[in-house]
């Protein structure tokens, strides 16, 4: 921010790096730049671009910036809401700039400059052009955006905005302190990353919170041996409370945060059709439902001929992947009773330490196929592409991860086998997610810009050896899907199986700890930087919360009708009387539930009571517009 006045500067602000394939003529450059930079009278996006780079091997690198003028005409243009000089949050206007409350060199964020960028390039449409210049095969129909034909012609390869140094260093710094050990400087990360980052670290921060009560009830159980006698029913209770009560107070922490953000209540444009999507161009606009109707015909028949298989292998490779570690252990344990010594008890604990590895190299496996086979279902709507993907993912997860202990706990009825196993993967998948997701790409990142660092150590462009290193972090184009799979998965572990291993809480919560700083350590050196998104809430990750909480409900409802405590409570009634009693109990639960979230509103109240004045005046604002016309 503090360069926002440095008008000499020709980049003077945030800035975006675009990749042109190789082969790209120059024709087609020249036409994309003045494009970029052309007046908006005329269609362009009047922003600043220069070539810092162009090679036979690795193609045209663009480097594209913006004046602050620029940026604050482009705010009023993408909505952004900002405190208006009354303390209220209203849709930002350049020709009132005066009377918000922050002065114009303060009054966006690098993250909010970005979005603005992005939105201006994402909005650049085809003028007259029947196709790319340069490229004859690459149509263009008039007014349809331009950059998601040029990511269908390969023309463009990348697109990723910079780190700014300085405010990540100041950003790295905060992360340093003692008071973010496990609460999160949402504010700097949403200044830095935007909404959807900061609300990621946010509900990072308050999960490992929640799990710290959680680690105080559960070495409460062990130290006064409570487990022994009625904990397991107790613990399970205490998952359906805790897992409940957990979310509702996330979405007014989120509500909280969001309404200090100005993106609570923030007006939704049109959503931009997804880069992937393959559309046919040059149609009439008579022809254009037809051709949406087929589409859509298609995409159906592609998720039942491909997806719904697929879904059936993943469960045919689950139970031989269970079948297969069963016979294993088996054979592990015969042969520990037979030999009786320290080398057999080791190789007995090989079967679930093989299976628990697999498992997590089959979450791998099947999230690239989740990627491909909903990208080939070719989804028009990022947020239609992202519903889809997930509705897989998680059903894989869920299958992959739980199915082995719903096989212990409500078949075989063995709880210790149950507890054992639970702990083992438990210890695995934490290992093995910390490990491969962040130390090792940790890793191989220092290793690729050292070696930048001696290709380019004479080159005499500092922008370019800049760009080179920016280019040689890992993509984040997939957005945060790995960071809330992980934090989806552990919330399955301590919710649905915890009351037969009750320290999965407190092992979740160390590697929370841990995992904070890991993450850090991961968006501020590994990852590149993320293009920020207006978020209102954590999107479809809180409704995946919720229908895992509700089978948290089930789970551990069943748990409770199986304990002997409980059973004991009951030795009068016949087996079908007692199940129709742990239905209602678990139906009784489930109603709980659903009360609980209509009782505690997810606004705060006097957030709520702030939201209704401000639509309130615009209401107001918007009928004295139109009487004025």
């Amino acid at each position: 921010m503090e360069n926002a006045s440095k008008s000499s500067d020709p980049f003077p602000l945030a800035l975006v790096v675009l990749d042109l394939a190789p082969w790209v003529k120059k024709e087609t450059v020249e036409w994309l730049m003045s494009r970029i930079e052309g007046l908006k009278s005329t269609g362009g996006a009047e922003l600043k671009v220069k070539m810092v780079d162009q090679s036979d091997s690795k193609g045209v690198v663009l480097l594209i910036g913006s004046t602050l003028d620029r940026l604050l005409r482009g705010a009023e243009e993408a909505a952004l809401m900002k405190v208006y000089g009354d303390g209220n949050f209203k849709p930002f206007k350049y020709s009132d700039r005066q009377n918000f409350r922050e002065p114009e060199a303060q009054l966006l964020t690098t993250a909010e400059m970005l979005y603005i960028i992005k939105f201006m390039l994402d909005n650049l449409r085809a003028n007259d052009e029947q196709y790319v210049p340069g490229q004859p095969n690459t149509k263009l129909s008039p007014g349809k955006p331009i950059i998601p034909e040029l990511w269908g012609a390969k023309i463009l390869t990348k697109m990723y905005p910079m780190h700014n140094r300085e405010e990540l260093e100041n950003l790295k710094e905060q992360w340093k302190k003692h008071s973010y050990l496990i609460s999160q400087p949402v504010q700097a990360l949403r200044n830095y990353f935007g909404e959807s980052v900061a609300l990621y670290f946010g509900f990072l921060g308050y999960f490992t919170w929640g799990l710290a009560f959680r680690t105080l009830l559960e070495l409460f159980f062990y130290v006064t041996n409570l487990k022994e006698s009625g904990g397991c029913v107790i613990c399970a209770l205490y998952n359906i409370i805790w897992s409940t009560v957990f979310l509702e107070g996330w979405k007014r922490r989120s509500a909280e945060l969001t309404f200090k953000w100005g993106t609570l209540r923030q007006m939704e444009g049109f959503e931009q059709v997804r880069a992937g999507f393959e559309e046919k161009v040059g149609l009439h606009q008579a022809t254009v439902v037809k051709e949406t109707s087929i589409l859509s015909q298609q995409r159906n028949m592609n998720i039942l001929i491909k997806s719904m298989p697929f879904l059936i292998g993943c469960l045919t490779i689950t139970s031989l992947l269970i079948t297969t570690y069963l016979d294993m252990d088996r054979k592990a344990q015969e042969h520990d009773l037979q030999e009786q010594s320290v080398q057999s008890l080791l190789l007995s604990y090989a079967p679930i330490l093989a299976y628990s590895a697999i498992v997590e190299a089959l979450n791998k496996v099947y999230l690239i196929l989740a990627k491909a086979l909903t990208e080939r279902e070719n989804h028009r709507l990022a947020s239609t592409h992202e519903s889809y993907l997930l509705a897989k993912v998680l059903i894989f997860y869920l299958i992959n991860n739980f199915a082995i202990h719903y096989y212990f706990a409500f078949y075989l009825r063995d709880m210790k086998r149950l507890a054992d196993t639970l702990s083992a993967q438990l210890l695995v998948h934490q290992f093995m997610g910390q490990f491969f997701d962040t130390i090792v790409p940790y890793w191989l990142t220092q290793l690729k810009l050292i070696k930048v660092d001696k290709m380019l150590s004479s080159a005499a462009n500092v922008g370019l050896q800049l760009i080179e290193k920016e280019a040689n972090l890992r993509d984040s184009s997939d957005g945060l899907l790995e960071e809330y799979l992980e934090l989806f998965i552990k919330f399955g572990y301590v919710t649905l199986f915890s009351s037969a291993y009750p320290l999965a809480g407190s092992f979740s919560f160390l590697n929370n700890v841990l995992g904070i700083k890991l993450e850090s350590m991961k968006f501020s050196k590994v990852l590149q930087r993320q293009f920020p998104v207006p978020s209102a809430n954590i999107g479809a990750w809180q409704m995946a919360f919720e229908y895992l909480t509700t089978l948290a409900i089930i789970t551990n409802c069943g748990l409770i009708s199986l304990s002997p405590e409980f059973r004991q409570l009951f030795s009068d009634l016949p087996d079908l009387h007692y199940f129709l009693l742990a239905v209602a109990i678990e139906h009784g639960f489930l109603g709980m539930q659903k009360f609980v979230r209509l009782a505690i509103p997810e606004v705060p109240s006097d957030i709520a009571n702030k939201l209704e004045r401000i639509e309130q005046e615009c209401r107001r604002a918007i009928f004295h517009n139109e009487s004025c016309r």
